[in-house]
């Protein structure tokens, strides 16, 4: 599977980005989150190894980490947000950041079309838009 199969998997095996007070905060976000949603660490192991979660605590985990990061927003996807991680994450790369900006646009039309029934298969729904648009983000991965 692509880089970008999960959030979680991006960010816990590389970094939310390449600071390391963003993986410090990604993790505290983790714990947050893992702790609310209680996911089995078989689950978790699969994430890590950039599969998507199957169960609906599973897609509820990455949905709290992109609501964390500013990707959903009132339980919709943040344009603002996507852009603004895209920023943060992939500034110091140009070309990462314009693949970045460029599939967080697309990623907004796609998520719209999904008309997920909640946030957290809205959350999956990004991550399968991510999964096809950002594949070729390297570096921050």
């Amino acid at each position: 599977m692509a880089k970008l199969i999960t959030t979680l998997a991006v960010v816990a095996l590389a970094g939310f980005a390449a600071a390391q007070s963003d993986k410090t905060k990604f993790m505290e976000t983790l714990n947050k989150c893992q702790s609310q949603f209680n996911v089995d660490p078989s689950e978790l192991e699969l994430m890590k190894n950039k599969e998507a979660p199957t169960s609906d605590k599973g897609k509820c985990l990455i949905a709290c980490i992109m609501e964390e990061g500013g990707i959903i927003k009132d339980g919709k996807y943040s344009l603002d947000g996507s852009m603004a991680f895209a920023e943060a994450t992939f500034s110091g790369n140009a070309d990462n950041f314009a693949v970045a900006k460029d599939t967080a646009l697309k990623c907004q039309g796609e998520a719209e079309a999904a008309n997920a029934a909640n946030k957290c298969d809205l959350a999956l729904e990004i991550t399968k838009c991510l999964t096809k648009y950002a594949s070729s983000l390297s570096g921050a991965f």
